[in-house]
């Protein structure tokens, strides 16, 4: 596997990433913490590891069509065996981490002209 993002299951410890620029496919770009823990004791069908994703997400505003920062904020335990690479769940994660609208914190951080033009209409 090529992907910075593979662990071994079998191996206990710690394992951190930073999620920058490259990464993103949808998402324009963002500065995220990635950090995976592989514990010592297995569940039933491997080993449990222990996701934990913090950081901002780039992308565009569905209400004004300009780009917004939004936080992403995910954590999970789950099963693994073996070598895995993480990478295609750590970038669901983010994604499904973000809200479903996606739209800046507050109206007055949007593009202001296509406010006007939302609210004339």
């Amino acid at each position: 596997m090529n992907s910075p993002y593979v662990i071994d299951c079998g191996t206990a410890g710690e394992h951190r990433w930073r999620v920058t620029e490259g990464f993103w496919d949808e998402i324009l770009g963002g500065d995220v913490e990635v950090v995976v823990t592989v514990g010592d004791e297995g569940g039933e069908s491997g080993e449990r590891v222990s996701v934990s994703i913090e950081g901002t997400a780039r992308v565009i505003c569905d209400r004004c069509l300009e780009e917004c920062e939004l936080p992403v904020s995910f954590s999970e335990t789950v099963d693994f065996k073996g070598e895995v690479d993480l990478e295609e769940y750590i970038f669901e994660s983010i994604v499904l981490g973000l809200p479903f609208q996606r739209v800046h914190l507050s109206t007055n951080d949007c593009n202001p002209d296509m406010i006007n033009r939302i609210c004339s209409a």
